[in-house]
């Protein structure tokens, strides 16, 4: 088998000597040339000038020199290597890569600002760092200034500058000033609200605050109003001097005075009625002892109990003749009150109406009354005279008692009762006449008249008159004509 292999391997040889060699008896001596194309062929030539060429394909490396990138060209180093009879052939050639050129991307400009930077339109490329880009400057801000403003009560102010590119600005407001405040105080009227006012001097700023209600009480009942007394008594009183009570309040009539609606207001000196008002009520004026004064409009028709008690500074007061009735103790104690006229509308005098006016020296009693009541005109100390009307038919009880200053008296005809102590301590009188009509006199009728001379149209004592009817024994002429 080897003998063989060796036969086929000399064999081999000589036909491939045979085939490329040269064919001359000499030592080869061969030139080597390199053809580069896609593959590298290394080509042997033997200088003995026959035709004995041979070609052999090169391995071929590349190493990397320099890259091409978007304006250089690169360069790659190719070397091919082949052996040729036991001898290695090596051939180096530098290649040129061709440069790739930019890759560019177009950008839009951007305007600069007051702040910020821009820039013109410009061009780069995505491969390297070529670019056309050229900065514009932040613009600056192009301020305006402005005058400072002061601060007012209502306005802020500034310190400021502004720009006239962006929002920038150094605007530094001033707070608004305090105000300059004036407090004034309204005093509440008879009927309108009192208040504080806080105003500002600098501006016309304006707040109401600490409402006080009115002086007067009023309160409505149906379709009208009722003056109940004073609100506030403690803080109104030095308040209440003259009044006026009116003659409507939220557009509705003010017809009556309440029952003690001004009791004890000792500062009150004068008292105006309004139109409306039909009724004074009982105790309505009690107590007010520096009352001098006061109007009573056509409009009253009654007069309460109490209504004017103890008013011991009320010299003059004039009923009209829209009056009625005059409540018992309505002027008792008006002890400085000298002179009263009553209207011949009334037809009813309480009790004790008038008793205590001390100083009372003249009074007139209408035709319309018909009675007389208890104590109406007791402790009239000045009073002098009096008429008593045909109407009256009673004399109540101590009704003239302790009229000191009385002297004369002329009871009518029609009289039928005259009450217990009726004319006891009149001790200035000196005669009185009494009719046939009475049928009864109360007990100490006339006690301590002492001056008294008592005329009666009677023979004789009637039999409805008291045992005690004359107890203090006044000399009586019977059957006075």
């Amino acid at each position: 088998y080897m003998k063989n292999k060796n036969i086929i391997y000399i064999s081999l040889f000589l036909f491939l000597f045979l085939l490329t060699g040269c064919t001359k008896k000499h030592t080869h001596n061969y030139s080597v040339e390199w053809e580069w194309g896609e593959d590298v062929v290394a080509i042997f030539t033997c200088d003995c000038g026959e035709d004995s060429t041979q070609k052999l394909l090169a391995d071929v490396s590349e190493e990397v020199i320099a890259e091409a990138d978007c304006i250089n060209d690169g360069e790659i180093r190719v070397t091919a290597k082949v052996i040729f009879n036991n001898v290695l052939y090596e051939m180096t050639k530098i290649v040129t890569i061709p440069k790739k050129g930019h890759d560019i991307v177009t950008h839009e400009a951007k305007a600069a600002t007051c702040t910020k930077y821009g820039w013109e339109a410009y061009e780069d490329c995505t491969r390297c760092y070529y670019t056309t880009y050229k900065e514009i400057s932040a613009l600056g801000h192009g301020l305006v200034i402005h005058e400072s403003k002061a601060a007012t009560c209502t306005e802020k102010g500034w310190e400021a500058y502004e720009c006239t590119r962006c929002d920038y600005t150094t605007y530094k407001e001033i707070s608004l000033l305090d105000h300059n405040l004036v407090r004034t105080v309204i005093k509440p009227g008879l009927i309108t609200e009192g208040y504080t006012i806080d105003s500002c001097s600098d501006c016309d700023y304006l707040y109401k605050h600490s409402y006080t209600s009115p002086i007067l009480k009023l309160e409505l009942e149906d379709d009208y109003y009722v003056v109940k007394g004073v609100n506030n008594p403690i803080v109104n009183e030095s308040r209440i001097v003259n009044i006026t009570i009116p003659e409507t309040y939220n557009d509705l009539p003010v017809k009556r005075i309440g029952a003690g609606a001004f009791v004890g207001y000792k500062s009150l000196t004068s008292v105006t009625i309004g139109n409306n008002v039909t009724s004074i009520g009982d105790r309505a004026f009690e107590f007010c002892s520096r009352l001098t004064n006061i109007t009573i409009p056509e409009s009253v028709t009654s007069i309460g109990y109490g209504a004017f008690y103890y008013c011991s500074s009320l010299t003059n007061i004039t009923i009209p003749e829209s009056v009625t009735s005059i409540g018992y103790s309505a002027f008792s104690y008006c002890s400085n009150l000298t002179n009263i006229t009553i209207p011949e509308s009334v037809t009813s005098i309480g009790s004790d109406t008038f008793s205590h006016c001390s100083n009372l020296t003249n009074i007139t009693i209408p035709e319309g009354v018909t009675s007389i009541g208890d104590s109406t005109f007791s402790y009239c100390s000045s009073l002098t005279n009096i008429t008593i009307p045909e109407g009256v038919t009673s004399i109540g009880d101590k009704a003239f008692s302790d009229c000191s200053s009385l002297t004369n008296i002329i009871i009518p005809e029609g009289v039928t009762s005259i009450g217990n102590y009726a004319f006891s301590d009149c001790s200035s009188l000196t005669n009185i006449t009494i009719p046939e009509s009475v049928a009864s006199i109360g007990e100490y009728a006339f006690s301590r008249c002492f001056n008294l001379i008592i005329y009666c149209k009677a023979t004789s004592v009637p039999t409805g008159w008291d045992d005690y009817w004359n107890s203090s024994n006044c000399p009586v002429v019977w059957g006075y004509k």
